[in-house]
């Protein structure tokens, strides 16, 4: 007959027991800390990881600190960065167009300081520029809010001269060519004919005693016309006397006047034309 088991085999049972669970359970923690004792914490990795490099923003002007920087004869060099298009509708007087690619060998001249032109919308162009100017030595700054808050403030841009445009049309003021024959064969002193047509229409046909600087040449050239001078100026069609109008109101020579219509270069006008 199997015999019951007695109150100290019972106990002899509960302590082999516990002796296996702490076995196991101290075993665990060994081996736990074999396994994991080389794995970094979350925290050590991420301040073991070199920073993110950080990308220093070119300074910016505003249009107010660099019209009083040009009251100061402070020299700067305006460098527009948009596309050729963009460039012809409107700039910055005297700016140049210079593409990001071109950018990277440009170098200005010694002691002037580069401001880039380039349109608030066009955020690519804004990055790629700010990429290439920080590896330049010279002094560069950005044109705050770019060429829209230039034109916000009212401040002089030169338009290739938009017909349908109000505020274009608005810098335009005719005179016949009736009233300019009589300007003409009885002129005053200080009377400029200019005659903005290109090289090639020029010499096509053109107002004898005229002076000529085509379209494109007359913001650079804008200093061979005499102050204080009574200007009437035309080209070889409509479009390009208003276009001729449009560019000496926008370098502030607001003394000219443009000839209407398309008929003073045909022989019958009743005008000296040459050749």
């Amino acid at each position: 007959m199997r015999e019951l088991p007695t109150s100290q085999d019972k106990k002899n049972a509960r302590a082999v027991l516990v002796g296996g669970l702490l076995v196991l359970l101290v075993g665990g923690y060994f081996i736990g800390r074999t396994l994991f004792k080389d794995t970094p914490k979350e925290e050590d990795i991420s301040a073991a990881l070199p920073a993110p490099a950080q990308s220093n923003p070119i300074p910016e002007l505003d249009a107010n600190t660099i019209r009083q920087k040009l009251m100061n004869k402070e020299q700067f060099v305006f460098v527009d960065v948009r596309g050729q298009a963009d460039f012809e509708s409107e700039h910055l007087l005297g700016s140049r167009s210079i593409s990001t690619g071109a950018l990277a060998t440009f170098v200005p001249e010694e002691g002037r300081t580069v401001i880039i032109v380039f349109s608030a919308q066009d955020k690519n162009t804004r990055e790629t520029t700010e990429t290439i100017l920080r590896q330049k030595s010279y002094p560069v700054f950005m044109l705050k809010g770019g060429i829209e808050a230039w034109k916000r403030g009212g401040n002089q841009l030169i338009s290739a001269g938009d017909p349908n445009s109000f505020l274009d049309q608005s810098k335009v003021t005719y005179i016949s060519l009736d009233e300019f024959k009589k300007l003409y064969f009885n002129p005053p002193t200080n009377l400029l004919l200019l005659d903005v047509q290109t090289t090639e229409a020029y010499e096509r046909a053109h107002i004898r005693g005229a002076f000529h600087i085509p379209l494109k040449e007359l913001e650079k050239r804008s200093g061979e016309i005499p102050a204080g001078s009574t200007i009437v100026v035309y080209g070889e069609n409509e479009l390009t006397s208003f276009q001729g109008g449009v560019r000496l109101a926008d370098l502030n020579i607001f003394t000219g006047k443009t000839l209407a219509g398309s008929d003073y270069l045909k022989k019958e006008s009743g005008l000296p034309i040459e050749p």
